[in-house]
This record gives C-alpha cells, sequence and structure tokens, in this order.
C-alpha cells in the first residue's frame, strides 16, 4: 500500500499530532517557566530559553565552533555553541535544558555562544549548572 493510501495518511496524521502536542508541551512549560519563546528573540537580546535539545554536534576541524545543540522550545529552535569545547558532560539529544545569554544570528538562524546553561530532568528542576 502506497503512503497515499489510508495507512500511509493515518500515519502521517498520527505523527503529526504527536509532533504537534510535544512542541505544545514545550511551549507551554517554557512560558510557565517564564522563559523567553526562541519565535521571539531577536538579534542582541538577552535571553532565557528552556528547550529540548534535538541534536548535537561536536566540531572535529578547524573549520568547526566546538559543541553545537540544537535547542527547541517549541516554537522554533536556537544553536547553542560552546565555543573551543570537545564535549560537555550531559549534553545529548532528548535532554530538556536552560540556556541563558544573548541571542545572535548567523546564515539566518539563532545563535547563543558560551551561555549558561541548566540541565533539567524536566521543566520543573535542574539537575545541574555549568558555564
Amino acid at each position: 500500500m502506497s503512503e497515499t493510501g489510508f495507512l500511509g495518511r493515518l500515519g502521517a496524521r498520527l505523527t503529526q499530532t504527536l509532533e504537534h502536542s510535544d512542541a505544545e508541551e514545550l511551549e507551554k512549560a517554557s512560558r510557565s517557566s517564564g522563559a523567553d519563546s526562541v519565535c521571539s528573540c531577536s538579534c542582541g537580546q538577552s535571553a532565557t530559553i528552556i528547550g529540548r535539545i534535538r541534536s548535537v554536534t561536536y566540531g572535529l576541524g578547524e573549520d568547526e565552533l566546538g559543541v553545537t545543540a540544537e535547542v527547541y522550545d517549541g516554537t522554533a529552535s536556537v544553536d547553542v555553541v560552546w565555543l573551543g569545547r570537545r564535549s560537555i558532560p550531559g549534553i545529548e539529544v532528548g535532554r530538556c535544558l536552560q540556556v541563558s545569554g544573548r541571542i545572535a544570528f548567523k546564515n539566518n538562524r539563532r545563535m547563543l555562544f558560551n551561555p549558561r546553561y541548566e540541565l533539567r530532568e524536566d521543566v520543573a528542576g535542574p539537575v545541574r549548572e555549568g558555564r
């Protein structure tokens, strides 16, 4: 059966619903914690963002920045970059993270460089703090 068949449409609808539900849940939790929403952050603004890590990349060559994590808060994502770092314990896909710093833009993407951060078990409380 093709993806345009009944099962394909049902699967797509269920997936969209789960992704949409997760985004709404993240956005609601972030706002209730007093964090800024990524979609409303502008260049140069000091912001505190709470979200889930979607991806982590590690710089291996001269052109790479260091450790970069894409953090999604339910409205949009921000690339969080720790310059000169090879790894950061606890920074892994799926973890909740609170970051604070000044928003920058590079290639039309929001970025935070060397922010203050807290790893969180969930949106309610911090696990460990770092700089």
